[in-house]
């Protein structure tokens, strides 16, 4: 009798077990937060945790005196030191200006920092309009230390006769380019913070032209990837010589 409560006892502790891997493993802890309250909604996810995560880490070894470069997955696949020499990418796979004033709390580095660059806004459009998203900007701005100069790159354009972008009705250039102008004012709001519209600098090269785009169509290909990183530079040269 007590080898059989045994046995049960190691079976219900093992069915337990089992059910914790499985909720951690899922999202459902996440929904969970999300539905209660707890945690933000909408473009939060587990993978982008993971990688916020990973992002917070390299903080510690941030020295004083960099370049932080906040973003989305468009930065983050930027070579930093073609950017500046002193430049620390802290983009985000998914990243939103909503999702970006959630985890700047995380980087300690942000107080010793020279200049702060952000480019995100291709992923806000999925879930808000362009008028919300330079709402969004001006609280992610207003979350930055007032002394620290900021340049806030536009949202580039996509090729729109892309088969992947044509699917996709959030994004389209003409609410790009309506984002861009609430992004634009957000940052005249702001002390120290310089709107760079790379449009100018890539009217030239990026709208319809697949050969700066990956195969969906927004992402960028290697020659796309240099260019932008070629304008970014330069941009931190106009408005932060000393970077």
């Amino acid at each position: 009798m007590g080898r059989t409560r045994i046995v049960f006892a190691l079976y219900i502790v093992t069915i337990h077990l089992l059910l914790i891997a499985a909720v951690v493993k899922s999202d459902f802890v996440a929904n969970v937060g999300k539905t209660l309250g707890l945690l933000p909604p909408e473009e939060f996810n587990g993978d982008y945790y993971r990688l916020t995560v990973q992002s917070a880490l390299k903080d510690r070894d941030t020295p004083a005196g960099a370049v932080l470069l906040f973003g989305d997955s468009i930065l983050a696949s930027l070579d930093a030191q073609r950017i500046s020499g002193t430049a620390i990418n802290q983009g985000v796979v998914g990243d939103t200006a909503r999702s970006l004033k959630y985890r700047l709390p995380l980087y300690q580095a942000i107080d010793r920092a020279k200049t702060i660059v952000i480019m995100v806004g291709t992923n806000d459009l999925k879930y808000r309009e362009p008028a919300t998203i330079g709402t969004d900007f001006v609280d992610l701005l207003a979350a930055l230390p007032a002394s620290k100069p900021k340049m806030v790159g536009a949202i580039l354009p996509v090729d729109g006769n892309n088969l992947l972008v044509r699917q996709r009705p959030w994004l389209t250039n003409s609410r790009i380019e309506a984002a861009n102008r609430a992004i634009s004012r957000a940052c005249d709001q702001v002390a120290d913070c310089k709107f760079f519209d790379v449009r100018d600098r890539t009217a030239a090269y990026f709208p319809d032209n697949p050969a700066m785009f990956r195969a969906d169509g927004w992402h960028l290909s290697y020659v796309g990837r240099r260019l932008l990183e070629d304008f970014l530079a330069g941009g931190l040269k106009e408005n932060h010589p000393q970077d």
